[in-house]
């Protein structure tokens, strides 16, 4: 998809393609690319990856915590920071796309205005709207071509990395987990609408006991001169051992990403990690 001078292309796209978008466009057109989400957690974990991939230089961070770089070609931010710059620069803004992700938050009472002051105001952008959640966008389309003059094309068909299944079930979170895991299912990552709530599972499954001897061993290997010194990290050690991993945003980068490895590798079979839903504090880890 090539840019398009003066005009926005509006894509709602259920992939996450917005690194390359973000990677194109300033090279191609001049003028700034922006991610935006709704959850800081999120945008930081956006930001590390686009590091890695552009190199520290061509890449920027601003949250209501955080300011990185803000003259970088390619700038990750909260929706509400850019809806912000929009209201003060106007058409004139140097904005030159936008990766909305989480679209859906485009509906929300109190924050959707700034998914739609951005879509209204910098009409001189492309815009990548992003979300996994939304079915058919036909309707949202149609408004917003008619309502900003801009051509919108649709990328609906993208197959998901991990296909997703529905099964609703009575048993305890425990017998479930029993099941998936002999099911051959594992690694199985559960989702949970709070940290507590993450937590106290998670110390649940620990002494329920989800993991083989062989796995234990295979983490207890893997562990040797880690140091676990804070207090959390002397709860993660024990919930390792017994091959149970708890991530949230609150947790340091390196010690979320260290566990977060281990249930590719097949030694931890269980996963405890809050749902984006708790947005003000939360955000899941992907493994």
């Amino acid at each position: 998809m090539s840019p398009r001078n003066n005009a926005v292309c509006k894509c709602f796209a259920s992939f996450t393609c917005g690194n390359a978008f973000c990677s194109i466009i300033p090279h191609a057109t001049g003028r700034t690319a922006y991610y935006t989400a709704p959850i800081k957690a999120l945008v930081s974990e956006k930001f590390f990856d686009m590091v890695d991939i552009l190199g520290r230089e061509n890449v920027g961070m601003i949250t209501g915590d955080s300011t990185i770089n803000t003259e970088a070609p390619v700038i990750y931010c909260t929706a509400e920071i850019l809806a912000n710059q929009a209201l003060r620069e106007g058409p004139a803004s140097k904005v030159g796309c936008v990766v909305m992700d989480e679209f859906h938050f485009y509906a929300d009472p109190d924050r959707g205005w700034a998914w739609q002051v951005s879509l209204l105001t910098l009409t001189g952008a492309q815009f990548l709207l992003m979300s996994a959640t939304l079915g058919d966008v036909s309707d949202i389309a149609a408004m917003l071509q008619e309502r900003t003059g801009r051509p919108v094309d649709l990328v609906t068909d993208a197959p998901r990395p991990v296909p997703l299944s529905y099964d609703y079930t009575l048993e305890t979170l425990e017998a479930t987990v029993e099941l998936g895991l002999r099911a051959g299912e594992a690694p199985l990552y559960i989702v949970h609408f709070s940290q507590d709530e993450a937590l106290k599972n998670a110390r649940s499954l620990a002494s329920y006991g989800v993991s083989e001897k062989d796995q234990r061993e295979a983490i207890k290997q893997a562990m040797k001169g880690t140091k676990f010194t804070t207090p959390f990290g002397k709860i993660l050690q024990r919930l390792l051992a017994a091959g149970v991993g708890v991530h949230h945003a609150g947790m340091r980068r390196a010690t979320g990403f260290w566990w977060s490895a281990w249930p590719s590798r097949g030694s931890c079979p269980s996963s405890a990690a809050p749902t984006p839903w708790a947005w003000a504090s939360t955000c899941p880890s992907t493994p």
